[in-house]
């Protein structure tokens, strides 16, 4: 399910790491049809490549693309058990938003473009 209209989505990882808004038009159909959660978890992929690189830029993301989180480190992050990260992460798996690296889920280009864009 979408809102019809933008929305602010505000993730305080659970860890005490860092906040972050992430300010999305669910409205507009080119954005994946994102649900909160969805948006939530993809996020908390690309922020942990930021993290990691530095990057400041979508381009600079995908060119050194280290967003890869697991399952564990995703259930940390956001305070959420193994089956609503399971259940986000299949969802946006469907939408070819993420990459399946075995232990790791990374952010596909056009989700470090989504991200950036937002």
């Amino acid at each position: 399910m979408t809102d019809a209209h933008p929305m602010e989505i505000f993730v305080e990882f659970v860890d005490g790491r860092f906040g972050e808004k992430l300010f999305i038009d669910l409205a507009e159909p080119t954005q994946f049809g994102l649900t909160t959660k969805e948006a939530a978890v993809l996020g908390a992929i690309v922020r942990s490549g930021i993290e990691v690189n530095g990057a400041a830029t979508a381009a600079e993301l995908i060119e050194d693309n280290v967003t890869g989180l697991s399952s564990d480190a995703l259930q940390r992050r956001l305070g959420w058990n193994g089956q609503e990260v399971g259940g986000v992460i299949s969802a946006l798996d469907a939408k070819n938003l993420i990459v399946d690296a075995e232990t790791d889920w990374f952010a596909s280009d056009r989700a470090i473009h989504w991200y950036f864009d937002n």
